[in-house]
């Protein structure tokens, strides 16, 4: 016990008077507890003071370290707040200063400020001369209190206080300690309800550790004691609700008391208070706006009326926004190391895949030149080396091509080499020197020589179906031409590669849900090659997925008119939610309390699989939650680069298919997330280009 002691030199009779004198302005607030409490022992605040000093079982006030240290739990920003008053005449002053730092990681901390002081006290000797007519007394505590939430049913507090005394010279001080539980009994025993979360238990053992003070000869003790109260924080709509309070309250010197109050809470703006103090009327308001507050209490003390003005201020981020501002932080750096990781994942593939195409290149492979320059396009489009290595290939080809004399199909790779380098010497020289054999060997006309050269050029630039056109108005001039018949030959072969591959493509396309580009692609199809052969799979797979979708939006409807008729609510599948136009997918807020336990708990595995770099189990984890709660922190962006990551690994194996399905699967977290809209966009180009290719081998 610390103590310490400052003595003038009175004497001692003139001194018993004088603390007479205090004790009996604090039998006015305390009557009936034998004189032995000390004046901290009826709490502090505007509010708890209004409801009659109820308020044990009640939360979220700055003032609830002085009622019940459990209650600081439910503080959710920092403030400040302060009271003053002058009491029941005598010259008794009161003053009370709080400031609550809540943390949603260690809980809520309370520093506490508290001040009775008298004036105006006469001293006098045995013989009742007068000596002083201006005698004080201050009595003061400072307090550090600490509540924490465990769980949602479950909250405890203690606080540890230093009170001093200052009495007609003399002066001492003792530490004391409080502690708190508060309970929320209907959560605890799992029942689920808007009065299961509102009714809340509380109890408080004050002074378990005794603050004692010695003025004169004796050691003066502020008793310790218990308080067991009962709250009902009741929202009625959202508008308004109700507190009803009440407290039970015993030391070892003073009789049980009752307190009770009722507040009536408006709007969160306005708060009307009345309460019973152990008979005495209370009453008072309070006035919230903003992050302000502002409270008046009211006591009918039978002494002289008492009115008490409280002030507080809030400021800073909720205790939610606070964590949510940790997690989002903790969230962004994982999210950073996951694009960092993926991007120099990208990076080394991309690397292993040109060092692979110049190695091919040296060898004259000019297929796996090809294949591994279509793939560097779709994962890194604007690579450097993609240009050069394919004009090389091209050169090689066409070189190739003229020694075996296949001088069309020589015409064309030049053609491409110099699309793609047009500072190309050897490539030019090649394209006259197969140009110029072509036109000896079917002694063309200038005519026909201009006309193979613009079919030529549009065959090069992609317009296969004028290419076509033109190669075959040629050989109606010349029939005996054998390039233009052989690019006649190439033409047609690509444009059936083509409307075959928007034939798959639509297909794909309709058995994902999204018709509308499926239509496109199918028309673009036939209107290529009206026989091509994958139009009928095409087809089948558009209207099989139109009448899924009608029987879908049909089973809604029936759902949704007997939910009418019988005032329910239908449970609908994921896909019949997805077909409800401007339905939201499902929220975390709207689960119930256990499923989001669930959730945050298999979000907070996947965490911790990726951070251990366990991609698989991580990928599952978040899959889970994602089919639970899609907007449930970063899960859909975690999720978009797993499978962005995977589709390029698969890709770049040559699994063309497996490439498609993860960025599929990227495109129904994200529909217009660009990477996977590119990805699949240039894995179709280049899956078309190279079988064009290859037609011209």
């Amino acid at each position: 016990m610390m103590r310490y002691r400052h003595i003038k030199p009175l004497p001692q009779a003139m001194a018993l008077l004088v603390l007479t004198s205090f004790v009996l302005t604090s039998l006015a607030l305390a009557d009936n507890d034998a004189g032995t409490r000390s004046v901290f022992a009826r709490g502090a605040g505007g509010r708890p003071l209004a409801l009659g000093g109820a308020f044990v079982a009640a939360e979220g006030d700055p003032s609830s370290m002085s009622w019940n240290p459990a209650g600081l739990a439910g503080i959710q920003r920092k403030s400040m707040y302060a009271t003053h008053t002058d009491l029941i005449g005598f010259g008794f002053s009161e003053q009370f200063a709080v400031v609550t730092l809540p943390s949603w990681r260690l809980g809520t901390f309370s520093l506490a400020f508290r001040r009775f002081a008298v004036d105006g006290i006469e001293g006098r000797d045995d013989r009742g001369t007068i000596l002083d007519t201006d005698l004080k007394d201050a009595e003061t505590e400072f307090a550090l209190g600490y509540g924490r939430k465990l769980g949602p049913a479950w909250r405890v507090g203690a606080a540890i206080k230093m009170q001093q005394q200052e009495l007609a010279g003399y002066s001492d001080a003792g530490l004391g300690m409080d502690l708190g539980i508060q309970s929320k009994p209907l959560l605890a025993t799992g029942f689920k309800s808007t009065l299961a979360n509102a009714l809340s238990l509380g109890i408080q053992f004050r002074n378990i550790i005794e603050p004692t003070l010695k003025l004169l000869n004796d050691d003066l003790p502020d008793p310790s004691g218990l308080r067991f109260g009962l709250a009902v924080d009741y929202p009625f709509g959202e508008n308004w609700g109700a507190l009803v309070v009440t407290d039970l309250e015993k030391t070892k010197d003073m009789d049980t008391r009752l307190h009770a109050g009722l507040e009536l809470q408006l709007l969160d703006l306005l708060a009307l208070r009345v309460g019973s103090f152990d008979g005495m009327l209370t009453a008072g308001t309070g006035i919230a706006w903003r992050n302000f507050q502002l409270d008046y209490s009211f006591e009918d003390n039978p002494i002289e009326t008492v009115h008490r003005m409280g002030f507080g201020i809030s400021f800073g981020p909720t205790v939610q926004e606070q964590r949510q501002a940790v997690l989002d932080q903790q969230e962004q750096y994982l999210q950073d190391r996951l694009s960092t990781a993926f991007a120099q994942q990208n990076r080394q593939r991309i690397d292993d895949l040109v060092r692979s195409a110049r190695a091919a290149l040296e060898i004259k492979d000019t297929d796996r030149v090809f294949t591994l320059t279509a793939t560097i396009r779709v994962l890194a489009p604007d690579h450097e080396a993609l240009d050069s290595m394919e004009a090389t290939a091209y050169q090689i080809l066409a070189e190739s091509q003229e020694k075996a004399g296949h001088l069309a199909a020589a015409t064309l790779n030049f053609s491409h080499c110099l699309a793609l380098d047009p500072q190309n010497r050897a490539a030019s020289e090649g394209m006259i020197r197969v140009r110029e054999e072509s036109n000896r060997e079917t002694a063309r006309s200038s005519e026909i020589r201009e006309l193979f050269d613009d079919a030529m050029a549009a065959f090069t630039a992609g317009d296969l179906i004028q290419a076509r056109d033109m190669f075959t108005r040629l050989l109606k001039q010349k029939p005996d031409d054998p390039g233009a018949a052989a690019m006649l030959q190439h033409a047609e072969k690509m444009l059936l590669i083509r409307a075959q591959s928007l034939a798959e493509q639509s297909e794909s396309l309709a058995i994902s849900g999204r018709l509308d580009p499926a239509r496109q692609a199918l028309a673009e199809c036939r209107q290529l090659d009206p026989a091509c052969p994958g139009i009928a799979a095409a087809e089948r797979a558009i209207a099989g997925r139109t009448e899924r979708d009608r029987q879908a939006r049909a089973n809604i409807q029936a759902a949704l008119s007997e939910a009418a008729a019988t005032e329910s609510v239908p449970a609908l599948t994921t896909e019949q939610s997805s077909l409800i136009p401007g339905k939201l997918p499902p929220s975390f807020d709207q689960l119930s309390e256990d499923r989001q336990k669930e959730v945050a708990e298999l979000y907070s595995k996947g965490i911790q699989a990726a951070q251990q770099g366990r991609r698989d189990n991580a990928m599952r984890y978040w899959e889970l939650v994602w089919s639970e709660a899609p907007d449930y922190q970063q899960v859909s962006n975690h999720l978009k680069e797993e499978y962005l990551a995977r589709g390029m690994e698969a890709f770049a194996n040559g699994d063309l298919d497996l490439a498609i399905k993860y960025w599929e699967q990227t495109r129904v977290i994200d529909p217009n997330d660009p990477r996977a809209k590119g990805y699949l966009a240039r894995a179709q180009e280049q899956l078309t280009r190279m079988r064009e290719i290859r037609n011209t081998q």
